[in-house]
């Protein structure tokens, strides 16, 4: 046990005071990149308790707790946001969240066969152009937050100056090299934003926070913290990098599934380039302040491949 996990009775015990019901058992889940998370029952209800790690910004906390709550009265298949407690004292001022459990498996447990991967894929590409129909009132950092932007131009120079101050220090994207990939961001944004509306963006659409039922049907999308008002297309980048290629054939019934729902996507290849290096300059710099040297570099490498500076065979 790390000096911050909580452990099974203690979390026994915050749940069971949030919920003003008793907790029938209690078993740790292996995921959440350092929150803590765990499937509980309480009164006869399969629950998750996630404990966010001790420095996770409330602000995002609030964030996602919006888009659960957006997303979920549009009837997208998310688990259901039932308790926020922003800085609860019993869990040393962590955040601690209770969610309706939803059922599923990890899809490498289910994707076994051409028939399963298509069925999940098209339920995949069907449901995220469902949550990219929820609509947002503005572009921002966060659902609901300020500073917020009319246009996607003008939220992306934003997001831009932030990169750019964080990265100060950047060794991989000194000053002048960084300078040059965000500019070519905010060339990218003047060029398709009368295109781009702002909608629910998941932007960490990866295998491990996608469900699976039994039979290959799409079951879920798990994790909205990092889920912000953004051009919905960034929610392509991830499962390029990090999913379809595993399955063969599966990005064809996505696309054909997600076009059905949204129709043609205007413009895709630039908002493509354009979502894949705001995700890697902030992947770059935020690993190397965190002194992940591996993702930082694995970061770098993609980015070159997105500018067009190295081909394929020499990314990670």
């Amino acid at each position: 046990m790390t000096p911050a996990d909580l452990g099974a009775d203690r979390v026994r015990t915050i749940a069971s005071d949030l919920l003003c019901a008793p907790v029938d058992d209690i078993v740790r889940i292996e995921r959440g990149h350092g929150h803590q998370n765990w499937l509980i029952h309480s009164d006869d209800n399969a629950l998750l308790v996630k404990v966010s790690h001790p420095h996770f910004p409330v602000t995002k906390i609030e964030s996602a707790a919006a888009a659960w709550r957006r997303a979920t009265a549009a009837g997208i298949t998310v688990p259901e946001l039932l308790v926020v407690a922003p800085h609860h004292r019993p869990a040393d001022g962590r955040a601690v969240r209770i969610l309706k459990w939803l059922a599923g498996q990890h899809p490498r447990e289910v994707l076994t066969d051409p028939h399963r991967i298509t069925r999940f894929f098209t339920g995949f590409g069907s449901e995220l152009a469902r949550f990219h129909g929820v609509r947002c009132e503005a572009f921002a950092s966060r659902v609901g937050g300020t500073p917020s932007f009319t246009s996607w131009a003008a939220y992306v120079e934003y997001r831009c100056s932030q990169i750019r101050q964080r990265g100060k220090e950047s060794r991989l994207l000194p000053a002048p090299r960084l300078q040059t990939v965000l500019n070519e961001a905010v060339r990218l944004a003047h060029r398709v934003s009368a295109v781009v509306e702002p909608a629910l963006t998941h932007r960490d659409l990866h295998l491990d926070n996608l469900l699976a039922a039994p039979d290959g049907s799409f079951a879920g999308l798990l994790d909205l913290d990092l889920t912000e008002p953004w051009d919905p297309v960034a929610d392509l980048v991830k499962p390029r990098w990090q999913v379809f290629g595993r399955f063969p054939g599966s990005e064809a019934d996505f696309r054909a599934a997600y076009r059905q729902v949204r129709g043609d996507v205007e413009m895709e290849t630039e908002r493509l380039r354009l979502a894949a290096i705001l995700e890697l300059g902030n992947q770059i710099i935020n690993a190397e302040l965190e002194g992940n040297d591996d993702h930082a570099r694995s970061g770098l490498d993609r980015l070159q491949v997105e500018l067009g500076e190295r081909d394929t065979q020499g990314s990670h």
